[in-house]
């Protein structure tokens, strides 16, 4: 075999043309306009990938010069088509103001989405029966305990106490709550002793900011 044929079929190897690569080779040895020495067993190997293609890429791409610009042009197009999938696959960005139209079930969701793309592995816990906990997040063998409020008016107290009931119910390390309002003096006094985290309304603006979500 032709050493830049075997440089060829190594470059693609690992790649997404590496069958299609393979197809062509076959397609073009048999017209006779590739002199290409094959082996008995690489031929077998070639005509097992080729019951896997489809005969669509003859119909489309049989008649066109094999060559190298041409492989990175058609692999730049399938990148393209794979990125537009991915674009569409991946959450579009939430304002505030779609977050305090949501319902709470809503925006605990919307949270489990928005930790896990961040790297947590989020568990959600029964809406009933939590134990104060909505959310259990660990990162880097570190559990967190979060009690999600999606409310109209300022969370109070209750909540960080939910919180702290959630943290030490399932064995966290800390405790934290998220809400699109505000808390009230005595839920920030509460949380500053007990060490738990507050994410008010401008903190998760910031955090959805930060992270371009």
């Amino acid at each position: 075999m032709p050493s830049w044929l075997k440089d060829l079929i190594k470059f693609y190897k690992e790649r997404l043309l590496y069958r299609l690569t393979l197809t062509f080779i076959i397609f073009y040895s048999g017209l006779g306009l590739l002199s290409v020495t094959l082996e008995p067993e690489q031929i077998d190997t070639f005509f097992n990938l080729l019951a896997g293609l489809s005969l669509t890429y003859f119909l489309l791409y049989g008649f066109i010069k094999v060559s190298w610009l041409f492989y990175h042009h058609f692999l730049s197009e399938i990148i393209d088509i794979f990125s537009d999938i991915s674009l569409e696959l991946i959450p579009r960005p939430r304002t505030i103001k779609e977050i305090d139209q949501m319902s709470g079930i809503e925006f605990e969701k919307f949270l489990i989405d928005f930790f896990r793309d961040k790297g947590y592995l989020v568990t959600s816990t029964p809406v009933t029966g939590d134990f104060g906990a909505d959310l259990i997040l660990e990162h880097h063998q570190v559990k967190i305990a979060v009690q999600a409020k999606r409310y109209s008016h300022s969370v109070g107290i209750e909540a960080v106490y939910q919180a702290i009931s959630g943290m030490n119910y399932n064995s966290c390390d800390s405790a934290m709550v998220i809400t699109n309002s505000r808390f009230t003096p005595h839920a920030k006094a509460l949380a500053i002793w007990a060490s738990v985290e507050l994410w008010d309304r401008n903190r998760l603006v910031e955090e959805l900011n930060q992270f371009n979500y």
